[in-house]
């Protein structure tokens, strides 16, 4: 252990890239999302539970991407000269970690989390908190479990839309209300489905090296020119799905400002006809913009109108 710990501790700086903290944003945007929508809805809001999930989430969020980065090294998807490894330090082929240290890391982040998801279920009588919680890190291992991960047959954006789009968003809901509303499932549909977007664009940009490899990631069975259109479905899809919430009066009309994002939508559907190294944290970037929006107006909406 000590040695781990030593190991861990030898580059603290390219550790905390090799996590891809910038893949963090998702998550917060989800739960602050629910958040911010059970308050407008009149819910009353517990702020030390909410705490404790964000920080909960974002332990196994960072779990995650480690056990991805550990099953892609062990499946060889990941090695030197692949778009991952260029545009960040991968914790395993960078010598950050050996592959059984960065599997006690995951298990680290993990058991910290469940601990907060403990802490959760019995001090503030969230309960669900304990199954919802299970079912993310069997996500996470059902992903990116060597050959056996739903990443490498096809079903990786699946599973990544139904944790984001579904598990989170309704975690977040009853961590900070214990309380459930359906409707939460309808709100957080778009973040997963942008979400999900993100996943194909990194499937997307590695589709020759995930052949070489010999997986077959969606991106890699739609072929090129059908994965454009399904990448533009999912992003054109979120702001769809949001307009229709707001004519039906799930979300108040100023939602309807999240078009916006448009524009820098536009813009990463013509990246993908050639999608460069950083294709999916840009395509993270709309998130950005659109989750502020949605968040702004839910508040104005509620404070103002």
């Amino acid at each position: 252990m000590i040695k781990f710990l030593s190991e861990w501790r030898m580059d603290l700086a390219k550790t905390f890239v090799s996590i891809r903290p910038w893949s963090f944003i998702m998550s917060f945007n989800v739960l602050i999302t629910s958040y911010v929508y059970a308050y407008y809805l009149g819910y009353k809001i517990d702020l030390v539970p909410s705490i404790l999930a964000l920080i909960g989430v974002i332990l196994l969020h960072g779990a995650g991407n480690w056990f991805n980065d550990y099953g892609d090294y062990l499946r060889g998807v990941d090695r030197l000269g692949t778009g991952t490894v260029v545009y960040r330090p991968h914790p395993i082929v960078e010598k950050i970690f050996t592959p059984k240290n960065l599997l006690k890391a995951n298990i680290t982040l993990i058991i910290v989390a469940s601990l907060i998801g403990l802490y959760l279920a019995f001090f503030f009588e969230r309960i669900l908190v304990i199954p919802l919680g299970l079912a993310g890190v069997l996500a996470g291992i059902l992903y990116s479990m060597p050959d056996k991960g739903f990443k490498y047959h096809g079903l990786g954006e699946i599973l990544i839309f139904i944790t984001w789009g579904v598990l989170m968003g309704l975690g977040g809901f009853y961590a900070a209300t214990g309380s459930i509303d359906p409707r939460i499932f309808l709100v957080s549909a778009p973040l997963g489905l942008f979400i999900t977007a993100v996943l194909f664009a990194n499937n997307m940009r590695d589709l020759d090296h995930d052949r070489e490899a010999g997986i077959k990631t969606l991106a890699n069975i739609l072929g090129i020119e059908r994965g454009r259109i399904f990448y533009s479905s999912l992003l054109l899809g979120a702001l769809l799905i949001t307009v229709v919430e707001a004519g039906i009066g799930v979300l108040p009309y100023l939602s309807l400002l999240t078009l916006l994002s448009l524009p820098k939508i536009y813009d990463l559907i013509k990246l993908s006809k050639k999608p460069p190294e950083n294709f999916d944290p840009e395509t993270s970037k709309v998130i950005n913009i659109y989750t502020p929006i949605l968040v702004a107006t839910l508040l104005i909406d509620k404070l103002f109108l």
